[in-house]
């Protein structure tokens, strides 16, 4: 069983297309979604980095974030809809994935050019 087929599964996570972050506010609720979050696996195949990927990534987007305005750029639902699932899960065929456009940097003007 895959972490797609789990993460998406309506009846432990009603709508899991939208981004719902207050779904892990309650304890009760959270201890049961905790349950199925496969992300980093379980039990002994479970990954022995995860409080470093989650360390690397809490850094990563925190800086992002902080240091850039963006916008989508040319990107739809259907670049990021699920529709093959192969232990990962992947987007249609031809997507360019999400994209972004830099409008903002750290309060300076946006950048000009093609250099980013």
């Amino acid at each position: 069983m895959t972490s797609i087929f789990m993460h998406h599964n309506q009846a432990i996570f009603p709508n899991s297309q939208n981004f719902i972050p207050e779904r892990w506010m309650d304890p009760e609720q959270k201890k049961n979604l905790e349950k199925y979050l496969v992300v980093f696996s379980k039990r002994s195949r479970q990954c022995i980095g995860i409080p470093l990927a989650r360390a690397e990534i809490l850094l990563a987007l925190a800086t992002i974030f902080r240091e850039f305005e963006m916008e989508l750029y040319e990107t739809t639902v259907d670049d990021v809809r699920i529709v093959r699932d192969m232990f990962n899960g992947h987007p249609r065929k031809g997507s360019q994935g999400v994209r972004v456009m830099i409008t903002g940097w750290n309060g300076h003007p946006r950048p000009t050019g093609k250099s980013l």
